[in-house]
């Protein structure tokens, strides 16, 4: 009995946590569209990093320099972390903002834990029972509503490109690093492990910063423009991988890829809140179709 009490608090408090990260990156993806005009997407990611960065280096220096052993020691492992979660991901999304649409975008994030359950085959062995991916398919079909507005035109019209294929890269990266974290099994302490990947994923997107900046430019600099890179550096890049990360710890990948389904419900709430965009029935029935699977999944975990 104490043992099942200790798996659901386990899964309990990892639901609260995917939640909250989930919740700043739905912020995230609102922002990117709002941003896309006035920021270039390599920039934004690389002042996105740099100021979270200055955040946490005071509170993460001197855990990195109790651990400075342990991080020695694993150095090429946080570096393929740093480079598929720091470096690519963010990179790519907002890259892929300039070539697609948000509906394709929105499709193709979410194959995200289709495909962590398929690295979780590789490198975990990891099994899923028929519940649990039938609890998938289930908070997928609600994704799907949202997305396509309900309408099976809007599917059938969907078409390929430059930045769809982005997309998946981003999907791919973010699925190998939340699968290797917890296959890698680092006893780093959070806020040291965040610190440190900031710093070694921050120097493989300087190259193309620069490049992107002797091609097309700076930005102007805003109190707008700064608020918001501001408020990246803080939410969806510190208190949401933290929250992230820990919650891997407690309940693996499998779990933690299917609440990325409610980053395109929480969104499209954000967007009618602060856009004054409008909500529609399909945003509703699909939320709660979504929900239903997630909790089916949580159930079954």
């Amino acid at each position: 009995m104490a043992k099942i009490r200790s798996i659901e608090n386990r899964k309990f408090r990892a639901s609260i946590l995917f939640t909250i990260a989930v919740l700043s990156w739905a912020l995230n993806t609102v922002l990117a569209k709002v941003m896309t005009n006035d920021i270039n997407p390599i920039s934004l990611s690389f002042f996105r990093w740099f100021t979270a960065l200055c955040f946490i280096l005071p509170f993460g220096l001197k855990r990195m320099l109790q651990q400075k052993e342990l991080l020695k020691n694993n150095s090429i492992k946080i570096t393929i972390l740093s480079i598929f979660s720091i470096s690519l991901y963010n990179s790519l999304i907002y890259s892929s903002a300039k070539f697609t649409t948000a509906t394709n975008m929105s499709f193709v994030i979410a194959s995200t834990p289709a495909v962590t359950f398929i690295f979780s085959w590789i490198f975990l062995r990891q099994q899923e029972s028929f519940i649990r991916v039938s609890s998938m398919l289930i908070s997928l079909c609600g994704m799907i509503l949202i997305i396509f507005k309900g309408s099976l035109n809007n599917l059938f019209s969907l078409v390929v490109n430059t930045g769809d294929l982005l997309t998946f890269a981003a999907v791919v990266s973010w699925s190998i690093y939340s699968v290797l974290f917890k296959y890698m099994k680092l006893n780093i302490d959070p806020v040291a492990f965040l610190t440190i990947t900031i710093i070694v994923g921050i120097p493989f997107i300087f190259p193309f910063y620069i490049w992107e900046l002797w091609k097309f430019g700076s930005f102007a600099i805003t109190i707008n423009n700064m608020l918001i890179i501001l408020f990246l550096g803080i939410f969806p890049s510190i208190i949401s991988y933290l929250c992230w990360n820990e919650g891997i710890k407690l309940a693996g990948p499998n779990m933690a890829s299917i609440f990325l389904y409610l980053i395109p419900v929480f969104a499209s709430f954000i967007a009618f809140v602060f856009l004054e965009e409008r909500l529609y029935f399909y945003h509703i029935a699909g939320g709660i179709i979504t929900l239903c699977g997630l909790v089916l999944y949580i159930k079954r975990a």
